[in-house]
């Protein structure tokens, strides 16, 4: 997988989402929060805990903890 910065001049991309399964949803989000926007914290749902936050260009991303680990 690579990322790529935004090309200056360029609109972001707001219709694509990426998603990664994470250990601790917390700690990630601890840290990702220190430098970028959280846009839902982490919350319990029946897939498991799930966050979203934004890339340095605003682009969302979706952090999931399952629950059997």
């Amino acid at each position: 997988l690579e990322i790529y910065p935004l090309p200056v001049g360029k609109l972001t991309d707001t219709t694509t989402r990426i998603g990664f399964n994470v250990s601790d949803i917390n700690s990630v989000v601890a840290v990702i929060a220190s430098v970028e926007e959280v846009a839902s914290k982490p919350k319990a749902t029946q897939w498991g805990v799930r966050a979203v936050v934004r890339d340095p260009d605003g682009r969302t991303v979706e952090l999931c903890e399952t629950l059997d680990g």
